[in-house]
């Protein structure tokens, strides 16, 4: 990862650093470029790189992001808990993605489908991050722009307030899974996009309490459905992406299993207290 420098113009978190690829190749001069957040000057930019990377999705992958018009990117930009930000190289566009900030569950619910009722219940009327709408220009991929994104809305998420961050990826996107997995997110559960059809990973970001990696690693390709969901359903959280393989590395989720076995124990000593019961100084199993 390159060296970023972090500047503060007009009470906003301003990134600059050098590109050293472009078109998958090295450059021998680095290009330098800079994130800021975006405002509605920008909208015109904006929905022309949604357009073009969109248009060369493959019809697999038109999933992998959601096509926004110039009118929805005005509006969106006018909401202040959706906060776009943008990478540039001098005056162009080059990436973009979006922190939505939920202010109760039920906004988060609608932002990030299915996820547990357990943490609804915990980021019930609290700040909760949302990350979306990450694209970045084929030209200039194999920078580490999207990790670079990822950060930069972890950081404005935590100054906002937010103990939790969630993020959705299209199950067969193993692009995008890297630069989550790289920042820490887990992989907590997988469902269908109500919004286009798509197969989608939950990946989850807790400021508060990092998962301890311990017990056994199972691996598991991206494309295995069955297997991740079974893992999954048996309270393995997805914890890493190894690029060689291109699998998914899912190990124990010690805090649900350590509910688990205590809610087990509570009603198995439930169970024995009526089951053994003293009968004239005897055992009756009822």
């Amino acid at each position: 990862m390159y060296h970023i420098e972090k500047h503060s113009v007009n009470n906003h978190s301003v990134w600059r650093g050098r590109l050293f690829k472009a078109n998958g190749e090295n450059i021998k001069n680095p290009v330098p470029f800079y994130m800021r957040p975006l405002n509605i000057n920008d909208a015109s930019a904006m929905s022309s790189l949604s357009e073009r990377i969109y248009s060369q999705l493959t019809k697999e992958e038109e999933c992998f992001i959601h096509k926004h018009t110039l009118a929805e990117y005005q509006k969106s930009l006018t909401n202040p808990d959706m906060k776009y930000i943008g990478i540039f190289v001098g005056a162009q566009l080059i990436g973009m993605s979006c922190l939505h900030i939920c202010r109760d569950s039920e906004m988060l619910s609608t932002e990030i489908p299915d996820l547990p009722q357990g943490i609804l219940t915990e980021c019930q009327n609290t700040n909760t991050g949302a990350l979306c709408s990450d694209c970045v220009l084929p030209e200039y991929r194999g920078n580490g722009l999207n990790q670079l994104m990822i950060s930069y809305r972890k950081d404005l998420a935590w100054h906002l307030g937010c103990n939790h961050v969630f993020s959705i990826i299209d199950r067969k996107n193993h692009w995008n899974m890297v630069p989550y997995f790289g920042s820490g997110f887990q992989m907590i559960g997988t469902t269908i996009d109500p919004d286009d059809g798509g197969n989608i990973s939950l990946m989850h970001y807790n400021f508060n309490r990092k998962q301890r990696i311990i017990g056994t690693e199972i691996r598991a390709s991206y494309l295995d459905f069955s297997k991740i969901d079974t893992l999954l359903a048996n309270h393995y959280i997805g914890s890493g992406f190894n690029t060689q393989t291109g699998e998914i590395i899912f190990t124990p989720n010690i805090q649900a299993q350590q509910i688990i076995s205590h809610c087990n124990q509570h009603l198995e000593n439930q169970y024995i207290s009526h089951l053994i019961q003293s009968h004239s100084g005897g055992l009756v199993y009822v």
